[in-house]
């Protein structure tokens, strides 16, 4: 990961201002009027990233003012790439691939059979979230998707390399977007489709320490509210026996009702109030997409069901030295078991082909959507 100083020189230097490294950790900065305003900076300035600072020069750390002011000079600048990554293919395709295939899809009511492994060229589609959750505290995070705009195959195993390889130089060009044998990029909408259905499963398991800390504050506080006010209603019933009976031996319980009522309507309102406070807002928003075009060892596959068959493709990509794993048609989500639709010959992972729960019958819910249609 590049450093504060190396990403401050390089925004700087993309917004029109002269730059300089010093000693030690420094940059000598001559600004125009557009560095000066977002930045709040001289024409002319010293920045120092380090422990020791130059001579004159304004210490610069991760701070909102500094973040936020370097946004203002990125603007949409590099929100959106294409890039091109040559060859990681090897003369021959991996050892084994048909049988990784094998390994990779088990279809319950249906069959396949490998036709071809051959090498081809796709497109990966690299989806970086900011993720902001605000409950009691507010946590900032990142989380990338990467997607096969081909088969729209989920390509977990490629996130992290690519990301490794993204701070490198060597094997890089500009893509120019062409290409007959490339798949047809994925339009705006299909990207929010696919955001929408995948996204959130990954926003909750990302956040499952999160949400458990924040369960474990919750308890505590309820567990704080319920000794608090067990204490004060006993201490209410308590002072109620304490008092001498009236003459006609009984004692008026008005009061104590109406004491026990206003505890008991406190305790339920605090509990709200605390279960408001640790209830979780989640925001996804779209910072940056990548589309990345590479070649890949293609494995071509023909899915059988009775009288039909439908033919698909597995990619191998050498960046991650992994085989993908064919989505659900449904949900987009990736499934190692499938049940293979009547009509269309859909791919549905286990939870997409659940049977109705009115009738028993399972439908495919990509070809009839959420409605049985036996019930419809």
């Amino acid at each position: 990961m590049r450093s504060l100083r190396e990403v401050t020189a390089e925004t700087l230097t993309l917004a029109g201002a002269i730059v300089e490294p010093i000693a030690p950790e420094g940059l000598e900065v001559m600004a125009p009027t557009e560095v000066r305003q977002a930045l709040s900076i001289p024409e002319w300035s010293r920045l120092g990233f380090g422990t020791d600072l130059p001579a004159g020069a304004r210490r610069v750390a991760l701070e909102p003012d500094w973040v936020s002011g370097l946004q203002r000079l990125i603007q949409d600048r590099g929100r959106s790439v294409r890039m091109s990554l040559r060859s990681e293919l090897s003369g021959k395709p991996p050892r084994d691939l048909e049988r990784s295939v094998a390994q990779q899809i088990v279809l319950e009511n249906a069959t396949f059979r490998v036709r071809e492994v051959a090498p081809a060229k796709t497109r990966y589609l690299l989806l970086s979230f900011r993720l902001a959750v605000v409950s009691d505290e507010k946590i900032e995070d990142f989380i990338q998707l990467c997607v096969n705009e081909s088969n729209s195959a989920i390509a977990d195993s490629m996130v992290e390399p690519l990301l490794k390889r993204l701070g490198e130089t060597n094997g890089w060009s500009l893509a120019d977007g062409s290409g007959a044998e490339l798949p047809a990029p994925w339009s705006a909408r299909r990207v929010e489709e696919y955001s929408t259905k995948v996204l959130p499963p990954r926003i909750k398991l990302r956040l499952t320490p999160v949400v458990a800390g924040m369960e474990r504050r919750m308890d505590r506080d309820l567990q704080r509210l319920h000794t608090y006010h067990s204490e004060l209603w006993n201490h209410a019933r308590r002072q109620f026996n304490a008092r001498p009976e009236r003459k006609g031996g009984q004692r008026d319980p008005t009061a104590e009702l109406a004491k026990l009522d206003w505890i008991e309507r406190e305790y339920v309102a605090k509990i709200a109030d605390t279960r408001l406070k640790y209830a979780a807002a989640v925001e996804a928003r779209l910072e940056q997409v990548l589309r990345l075009e590479i070649e890949v060892w293609r494995v071509y596959i023909t899915i059988l069901r009775r009288k039909m068959s439908r033919s698909t493709h597995f990619d191998f990509c050498g960046l991650s030295g992994a085989l993908e794993r064919l989505p659900c048609d449904s949900c987009w989500n990736c499934s190692k078991t499938f049940v293979v639709c009547d009509e269309q010959l859909h791919l549905l992972c286990p939870a997409c082909s659940s049977p109705c729960p009115s009738c028993g019958k399972t439908f495919c819910q990509v070809c009839h959507g959420t409605l049985c249609p036996k019930c419809a």
